[in-house]
């Protein structure tokens, strides 16, 4: 194969199709406004959108932290109470049960609301080559299968596709370490109601005393909102090494389309595999942008990796006659 053509949701934007994150957002508005709200109490600080337009990564926003003590000041144990030793770790379970449910709701949400996008429009149609090509779609969708008739044996659907999984693979990029090494440069202190319990009328207690009592239950919540949040990492190397064959088969292949792919960093672990697969020498890469909105990204990428052999164009401009 003498083509790779690695495909992202710009492709399918191009496309006429409702695919953009603010279009999952107006469908949870009319389908299922309970997961919408919950979804906004859990980012509350930054639910606007700007973050729905960059959902996966957002799902990884500091804004868990800011929930987790909402959490813990909705139930902080009585120290009046004889029981009161029972209750430090009510925050914790709130969160880890509300958590799961939310994010399995996200997922089987996202699910349906991908099976029902309208399909893409034949005018838009780009000028691909269909006879010594392999395709690495990042889409759920058929556009490549339904519109340009590519044999389904020479695409790979690296995060699921309709009519194959159930289950897409949604999420962020950020691993658990980089999580708690961004949580412990946290001042909590800036945080909203992280001093509830100063407010209270347990006035028996001195304000150390009380720090030193609510500093664990608060911590438990955070620490287990953080690591439910964790949970939603692609798992991006495990994919890579499930379809290594698919990486090693375009070994050889010279000619790179990245058509509405963003290059962000949480899908840029399969670049890097493709890259060190086929190497740069004799490669010619052609990148796709609108408006010039991922241009910074491009130069990055190929500054990064050396590629001198590369034009940037937009799909408008390679539309089939």
């Amino acid at each position: 194969m003498n083509h790779l053509y690695i495909i992202g949701n710009g492709f399918d934007i191009h496309h006429k199709i409702n695919s953009k994150y603010t279009d999952f957002r107006i469908w949870l508005n009319t389908n299922n406004p309970e997961l919408l709200n919950k979804i906004e109490e859990l980012y509350a600080d930054s639910c606007n959108a700007e973050w729905w337009s960059d959902f996966e990564r957002s799902l990884a926003s500091k804004d868990i932290i800011q929930y987790a003590i909402n959490v813990a000041f909705q139930n902080q144990p009585d120290l009046s109470s004889e029981h009161c030793d029972r209750m430090w770790d009510l925050a914790e379970r709130a969160v880890d049960q509300e958590m799961p449910e939310v994010y399995k709701s996200i997922k089987d949400c996202f699910h349906q609301w991908i099976i029902q996008l309208n399909p893409p429009s034949p005018n838009k149609k780009i000028k691909i080559n269909n006879t010594d090509s392999l395709f690495l779609t990042f889409n759920y969708t058929k556009t490549l299968e339904s519109l340009y008739n590519i044999n389904p044996n020479r695409i790979l659907h690296i995060h699921g596709c309709i009519d194959i999984d159930e289950n897409f693979i949604i999420g962020h990029g950020k691993s658990r370490d980089e999580i708690d090494n961004f949580y412990e440069k946290q001042n909590l202190s800036d945080y909203k109601a992280i001093n509830f319990l100063t407010k209270t009328e347990l006035t028996q207690y001195d304000e150390e005393m009380l720090d030193y009592l609510i500093q664990p239950h608060v911590e438990a919540a955070i620490y287990t909102a953080l690591s439910q949040m964790s949970s939603l990492k692609k798992p991006v190397e495990e994919l890579i090494d499930k379809y290594s064959d698919f990486f090693r088969i375009i070994r050889g292949t010279t000619h790179f389309h990245v058509y509405g792919f963003s290059l962000s960093d949480i899908d840029m672990p399969y670049m890097d595999a493709i890259v060190k697969n086929i190497g740069i020498e004799d490669t010619y890469w052609e990148f796709s942008d609108y408006n010039n909105k991922n241009r910074e990204a491009i130069y990055q990428f190929v500054e990064t990796y050396g590629i001198r052999n590369y034009n940037i164009i937009a799909l408008a401009d390679i539309l089939q006659e």
